[in-house]
């Protein structure tokens, strides 16, 4: 991003112990991460530390990158002046063994922590990376570039703030949501589960103080959305368009060992397996748009979840009456994502699936 500078040390959140969460972060743990900085951040603080400062330049942090020959890199949210607590979602919070009552018995605290600028006892932040294609054209690496994945809760749950940040993965971006689309996503992602429709949850909602430049200034916000996995079809696409087909390999065997256990490894049929039920389960779910009136308006392969759940609320919109040629997206004049061409689009972005996955079926694990 033109204009900003970053100093030569990364200045941490501090530590709180307020919200009693256990994490544990498979994902970073099994699956290979950036080598430019290959420890977890807080890893690198000495104890008796009282600046929450390590010698490892911003720039590692929140200047944008190629990553290579992995899946993740570490991240830092970047402070946030003056957050509040504005909503929390009661059955979210259950998923995390919480209440809304943790919330707002100190709404200060909790709108510190669910912005990003206090961190959680055990927490070490991380920013998948993975590429898409957008508008029917490969885009190459994308990434998170302003949702920061928080941890695993007890292995189940991936939280992650939307909102928090600039990561390697923001390229011209800033980093930051808006109240305006923060708002809608946090009220999408619940509706959607009233209806019965696969869909990522939403965690709580904080408002900031921070002027985002948009097509006009915009106040900031920052969502705590919920996932078992934030894996994505681009999550594939990328290490294949690089070749890289060990790293698609083990993504894979994550992706079936912790989300798809019901398949057995069978050896390279496995993948013909994993495909086949994420079909299925991508079908549900657009059947489930279309049954509802649903137009997600961005079905790019990086905007595609594995698990068969909709995900990054953006420029959707529910159909008022039965419009099959309606488009909610205002950057797709030639309709690609109207209502009527999500189940197609679906399967053309379940073909590029198809593809890295493709590759390893008679494979040996030892040539790649």
């Amino acid at each position: 991003m033109s204009g900003t500078s970053f100093s030569q040390t990364t200045k941490l959140p501090p530590t709180t112990a307020s919200f009693p969460l256990h994490f544990d972060d498979s994902f970073t743990r099994d699956l290979p991460g950036d080598l430019v900085v290959p420890t977890a951040p807080y890893d690198l603080l000495p104890a008796d530390s009282e600046s929450g400062e390590i010698p490892v330049p911003q720039t590692k942090f929140r200047a944008s990158r190629q990553v290579r020959g992995a899946l993740w890199s570490w991240a830092v949210p970047t402070q946030h002046e003056s957050p509040k607590l504005v909503g929390v979602s009661p059955s979210g919070a259950q998923l995390l063994g919480l209440t809304s009552d943790d919330f707002w018995r100190d709404p200060l605290v909790a709108a510190a922590v669910w912005s990003g600028n206090l961190r959680l006892s055990g927490s070490h932040p991380w920013a998948h990376c993975y590429g898409g294609h957008q508008f029917g054209v490969w885009a190459d690496q994308l990434g998170d570039g302003r949702a920061i994945s928080l941890g695993q809760v007890n292995g189940s749950w991936e939280v992650q703030l939307k909102g928090a940040g600039r990561t390697p993965y923001s390229r011209f971006a800033d980093g930051y949501a808006v109240r305006r689309s923060s708002v809608r996503e946090y009220l999408a992602a619940e509706h959607m589960c009233a209806l019965g429709v696969p869909t990522s949850r939403s965690l709580s909602l904080v408002f900031t103080d921070r002027v985002v430049e948009r097509e006009e200034p915009e106040l900031g916000a920052v969502v705590a959305r919920l996932a078992p996995s934030w894996v994505r079809f681009g999550s594939f696409e990328l290490p294949a368009s690089r070749g890289d087909f060990s790293l698609v390999r083990k993504l894979a065997d994550y992706v079936i060992r912790h989300h798809f256990a019901e398949l057995a490894f069978d050896g390279s049929g496995v993948y013909i397996h994993l495909l086949q039920a994420v079909v299925e389960r991508t079908a549900a779910m657009v059947a489930a748009w279309q049954a509802a009136g649903f137009c997600h308006g961005v079905m790019n392969t990086d905007n595609m979840s594995v698990l068969g759940l909709t995900i990054d609320y953006g420029p959707y919109a529910f159909l008022d009456a039965y419009d099959p040629d309606f488009i909610c997206n205002h950057s797709d004049p030639a309709g690609r994502y109207a209502f009527s061409e999500q189940p197609r689009v679906a399967l053309w972005n379940l073909v590029k699936l198809a593809g890295p996955l493709s590759r390893l079926v008679g494979q040996n694990p030892d040539e790649d």
